[in-house]
Parts: C-alpha cells; sequence; structure tokens
C-alpha cells in the first residue's frame, strides 16, 4: 500500500514508480527503507510476484 498524502489522486491503470527512475525524479530503495524503518534487503524481498515489473534499458544477461 501507498500513502499518495491527501491531496494526491491517483486512478486504475496510472503509472507508479516505487523504487526507481521516471524523469529526473528518483526514489531510491534506501530512502524507502530509512522511511520505513527498515534495511534495503527487507524492502527489496518484501516485493511480491503480484507487482508487474519492466525492465528498461542495457542488456539482460543470458542463463
Amino acid at each position: 500500500m501507498v500513502d499518495i498524502g491527501p491531496s494526491g489522486t491517483a486512478y486504475n491503470e496510472d503509472a507508479v514508480v516505487l523504487i526507481g527512475r521516471q524523469g529526473d525524479q528518483t526514489i531510491r530503495c534506501e530512502t524507502v527503507a530509512s522511511a520505513a524503518g527498515t534495511i534495503p534487503y527487507e524492502i527489496l524481498v518484501g516485493l511480491n510476484g503480484r507487482i508487474p515489473r519492466e525492465y528498461v534499458g542495457g542488456a539482460v544477461a543470458a542463463d
């Protein structure tokens, strides 16, 4: 769950960046962890498979 604040507005299918970069703004995992009172590892392992992922840029290593 994400709190967008009292003046925030969000609609179904809006693009949302929880961790990463969009335009000239960046949200680091360390920042999210600090706000949650935990460590970055716990934030990352808490992201489950229900969240769609989009890989942007660079080559993906083959197995």
